[in-house]
């Protein structure tokens, strides 16, 4: 997490959570108003149902990795560990930093 807040200092919202029970393991944010646990539970929800897609024909050898959403002010990053057991999430403002910078710091601290 240290990691990510020294390259990403405009850093919204960043979360580490275990996949298979929804607990976080660690928080940070700096709006008073955003429920890291609430954002994170919604992010995982949709991963895993996204996840349930690879079971399709033509899908079956491929794993979700990231879900972005883009918002018209802000991204939301979450990144999937290789073995599907944590995923970290990020939410950063878009007039901050750009979308591929956030998934390079994710993808570098989450490995």
């Amino acid at each position: 997490m240290e990691g990510i807040l020294q390259e990403l200092p405009e850093l919204l919202l960043a979360t580490v959570v275990d996949l298979s029970s929804g607990r976080l393991l660690a928080a940070y944010t700096k709006q008073a108003q955003s429920d890291p646990y609430k954002v994170t539970t919604h992010a995982v929800a949709t991963a895993r149902h996204l996840a349930r897609l690879s079971a399709q024909p033509g899908l079956a050898t491929q794993q979700l990795e990231d879900l972005v959403l883009v918002l018209d002010e802000q991204f939301h990053v979450l990144r999937l560990t290789a073995d599907q057991q944590w995923g970290c999430l990020l939410l950063v403002y878009t007039h901050d930093t750009n979308l591929a910078l956030a998934r390079e710091v994710l993808r570098k601290h989450s490995s």
